[in-house]
């Protein structure tokens, strides 16, 4: 049976089609070279079939659309689709797309936290896959939205959409300020607009111009005391032997994830928790509205259907890769199908040995902004050794890093965003094996191959685009 789930509105398009052993899956942002990409409804079938996929078939369909949108559902008829598709809950589909990392049973309670979703929904939590809480933006602000706000009032450059981000590296640049966290302590978790709310701030301080000039400082600590508080609002819903589930933009927050991964065991956030995991979610709908056997996830999550290269890096070309790296250069890595989700995990990645000292060469390369860290790939089997974190193969989590070597990976609150490589991606498996022989540590810097404002590469040539790198690895060929 072959299913199609489809997410496409105003940014982050994606679609997947499945026949319960082959997953194809699209982020349209990969084909275009355009970061957030939005895929316009006519323009559905010229994508789909320059793809080499027959809309007539699909036997099954759904879809994540806002409301405002949903007349042009019907539309899809004409593209040629014979069977109905039906529109899914925003916020289901985020719940549901966790399936590539973790079975989506019935017992799990599902927390769900972004920008908003349908009919401005941007908080819920499920149990047994029906909404226990809810809240929309006619009744509370949305955090997701509030980040995005206080980036656009600071001057942040760029999508909205990534200012959460951005903004998350630059409050550890500050100290906490314990009188004024301890002053939050009497607003309740989903109560942002109190949260946010600058008078406390200006009162804090004593004078409107210091708190006015001081709006890092202040964002900071609400960051700060929002890490310390978020488990306490989850205890209220989940025990910590419960099987849950984050996702929603909210979920790609890594400090946020570090204290909850400390307190729940069995916790699941998927690498595609944004929305570009909506379709995913959305086919895994199908799959239970048919109830067939469980997808096929192996592979997962190099599931890009983009440009992948013709060969594959030989032992060879692993071993000269490792010498350029212990040499201090760094490298374009292009292999396979690209990542699921933003965070490049080895096969579309810039990388260097993170104790030459060439940080300052990859934000060049990369055109952002110097106060943001960059993450880092080790072998899972030593992962403790060098950072305190055992598993965390999606780059999700953040983490205290225990080797000095490791300046070039090491943000200025000491901590690090680390990607465990193991057998799944032997490629890059063999890599880290290889540099660990010529430096002493099977750590890499790896950070996405693009610049910023521009998607992860989908094709050689947008690799082949990006200015300044020392070598590209593309399969079996290095080139300079």
């Amino acid at each position: 049976m072959k299913l199609l789930g489809i997410r496409l509105c105003d940014h982050d398009s994606n679609i997947t089609i499945t026949d319960g052993t082959k997953v194809q899956y699209h982020k349209t942002e990969r084909h275009y070279g355009v970061k957030h990409h939005h895929l316009p409804f006519e323009k559905l079938k010229d994508y789909l079939t320059e793809k080499g996929i027959d809309l007539s078939q699909i036997d099954d369909a759904a879809i994540v659309v806002d409301e405002e949108n949903i007349e042009k559902v019907h539309s899809l008829v004409q593209l040629g689709l014979k069977c109905k598709i039906e529109k899914i809950d925003h916020h289901m589909a985020h719940a549901l797309s966790i399936w590539p990392i973790s079975n989506t049973e019935e017992n799990t309670t599902d927390f769900i936290l972004d920008g908003y979703g349908d009919y401005k929904v941007h908080h819920t939590i499920l149990k047994h896959k029906r909404k226990h809480v809810e809240w929309n933006l006619d009744e509370m602000n949305s955090l997701g939205m509030k980040f995005g706000e206080f980036g656009a009032n600071i001057g942040m450059k760029g999508n909205d959409i990534d200012f959460a981000g951005k903004l998350m590296a630059l409050k550890s640049w500050y100290e906490k300020d314990i009188p004024f966290c301890h002053s939050l302590n009497n607003i309740h978790f989903v109560n942002v607009q109190e949260i946010f709310n600058f008078n406390r701030w200006i009162e804090h301080k004593g004078s409107r111009y210091v708190a006015e000039n001081t709006k890092v400082e202040w964002f900071a600590n609400l960051h700060m005391w929002l890490e310390s508080v978020i488990v306490k609002y989850f205890k209220l819903y989940a025990n910590p032997d419960d099987k849950i589930s984050f996702s929603g933009g909210v979920a790609q927050n890594i400090c946020f994830n570090e204290q909850l991964g400390k307190y729940y065991k069995n916790l699941s956030i998927p690498p595609h928790a944004n929305d570009e995991g909506l379709s995913l979610g959305a086919v895994e709908y199908l799959r239970k509205k048919h109830n067939l056997e469980h997808f096929d996830n192996s592979g997962f999550p190099y599931w890009q259907s983009d440009e992948a290269p013709e060969t594959t890096a030989s032992s060879s070309t692993i071993k000269q890769s490792a010498e350029l790296l212990a040499q201090g250069k760094v490298l374009g890595w292009y292999q396979g199908h690209g990542e699921v989700g933003p965070r490049a995990l080895g096969n579309r990645s810039i990388l260097m040995t993170p104790c030459i000292g060439a940080k300052q060469r990859v934000n060049e390369i990369k055109q952002r902004e110097d106060y943001r860290p960059f993450g880092a790939s080790v072998l899972k089997d030593k992962a403790h050794i060098y950072f305190d974190i055992e598993d965390s193969p999606h780059m999700l989590y953040s983490c205290n890093v225990k080797d000095d070597r490791l300046k070039e990976v090491t943000h200025v609150d000491g901590s690090c965003r680390p990607q465990t490589v193991d057998g799944s991606n032997p490629v890059f498996e063999e890599l880290l094996y290889e540099v660990e022989k010529l430096t002493g540590l099977p750590v890499l810097l790896n950070t996405s191959l693009n610049i910023q404002g521009k998607p992860i590469c989908g094709n050689i040539e947008q690799a082949k685009q990006i200015k300044g790198l020392d070598n590209l690895v593309i399969g079996n060929d290095t080139r300079s």
